[in-house]
Formats: structure tokens, C-alpha cells, sequence
């Protein structure tokens, strides 16, 4: 019983915790229609040579895009260190 006890009590601390990690960081504002920024957002990673996996809208909301992206050094960094890395080589961006 104290053990189920010590669990509960433990999870619920680390629940608490990964609540105050958001998902995205906010660097910035920017003005200008979703699919402006969208453009503007895709130009600036494949000048810098960044490849678009692709993009969605987060519950169908229009209002919102996330961009995904990878790089073929990230990629094989991750494929380089095994085992399941290989999911943290795409990258996202959010509008």
C-alpha cells in the first residue's frame, strides 16, 4: 500500500511538472497572413538547407500551420546514434 501510495504521489509531482514544459518556444512575432508567413518560414530553412517533410494544420484549425524539417546531418547523427533517435530528426515549427 505505501508503495502504490509513494507512486501515486510521485506521478502526480512529475504531472504537475511536464505541464510547465510547453511543446513550442515562442521566438517571435511576425505580421502578415498565415500563408505569407508560411512562405516566408519555408524560404528562410531551405536557403539555410533544410528539407520540408511537409505541414498540417493542428485540428484542422486554418489559423494554425506547424511546419515539419529535417536536415541530412540531423538525420544521420540520429541514425548514427541508434536505436529509436531516429524520430527526434524531424523538426517543427509552428505559425
Amino acid at each position: 500500500m505505501k508503495k502504490k501510495l509513494a507512486f501515486i504521489v510521485l506521478f502526480g509531482a512529475l504531472m504537475v511538472n511536464l505541464q510547465a514544459i510547453a511543446p513550442y518556444l515562442l521566438v517571435g512575432n511576425v505580421s502578415g497572413t498565415i500563408e505569407t508567413v508560411e512562405a516566408s518560414v519555408v524560404d528562410v530553412l531551405k536557403s539555410s538547407g533544410f528539407e520540408i517533410l511537409g505541414s498540417y494544420n493542428p485540428g484542422g484549425n486554418q489559423d494554425q500551420l506547424v511546419i515539419a524539417y529535417t536536415s541530412k546531418e540531423l538525420v544521420s547523427q540520429c541514425i548514427n546514434s541508434g536505436g529509436r533517435r531516429i524520430l527526434a530528426a524531424p523538426l517543427k515549427v509552428g505559425l
